[in-house]
């Protein structure tokens, strides 16, 4: 692995299946999944894990699809990005960095070099490994046990490193100028005040009103005024598909 000491090596790996949520019966599969190319060129024997790559790739992406599916109201072309989002490499190198997968990689003397240098691997490669594992959970313990990670990995991504802020304000707001557009023929009117916050840290609030038709939809408050719309946005929409929003 990237460290020296088996012991500390056990800890690291013993680490990176807590984060998973889940505990190889074949511990093989586990060290196949965080090997790298450049440690099998130099080790006689040994398996890298680019096939698995592969095949994490595609569970990944099913599984991400079926989130958005169940989760995200939009149409083919906004789902599309969404997806994108999820797997794209960085991504993937958040969560790497999250459940310490650089820790745990078997990696060859040009790769080591470069640690050395930067103090880091590349994030393509760790993005890559994670694919990797993705696959050895499937392998391992099937279908069920692969969702389940690759779910815990969108919960992270999602609730915790907020990877759809910039897309999810897009489709939200550009989804409900849409649909108000097309009902009533005007447009959402978002208004902004800055509160203020005298002796505390941040004087920058800002509360946003949601108002449809001239009728007060929902309030948000945040530090920066496009997530309040944001906030706005969201909140209006869901409560449109939830059918607790109307109109004629």
């Amino acid at each position: 692995m990237a460290g020296t000491d088996s012991g500390a090596n056990q800890e690291r790996l013993s680490s990176l299946q807590s984060r998973l949520g889940y505990r190889f019966v074949n511990t093989d599969l586990l060290a196949n999944a965080l090997t790298h190319s450049s440690f099998t060129n130099e080790s006689a024997g040994s398996l890298s894990n680019e096939r698995m790559e592969f095949l994490g790739d595609s569970i990944l992406s099913f599984v991400s699809t079926q989130y958005l599916y169940n989760n995200y109201p939009q149409n083919e072309g906004k789902l599309s990005r969404l997806r994108s989002v999820l797997v794209s490499e960085n991504s993937l190198h958040k969560v790497a960095e999250e459940y310490g997968v650089q820790k745990c990689m078997r990696i060859g003397g040009s790769l080591k070099v470069e640690l050395a240098r930067t103090g880091r691997i590349p994030q393509s490669i760790l993005a890559d490994c994670v694919e990797a594992l993705i696959a050895g959970v499937f392998l391992d313990g099937g279908y069920d046990s692969a969702f389940s990670v690759v779910m815990k990995m969108i919960d992270y991504l999602v609730n915790d490193s907020d990877v759809f802020e910039d897309s999810d304000d897009k489709d939200y707001k550009s989804l409900l100028q849409e649909y108000v557009q097309k009902h009533t023929h005007k447009l959402p009117d978002y208004e902004c005040k800055q509160i203020d916050c005298s002796g505390k840290q941040s004087s920058d609030v800002f509360e946003v009103s949601l108002k449809i038709c001239g009728k007060m939809i929902c309030r948000s408050i945040s530090s920066s005024i496009r997530k309040a719309q944001k906030a706005c946005a969201k909140e209006a929409y869901e409560k449109i598909v939830s059918g607790e929003l109307k109109f004629k």
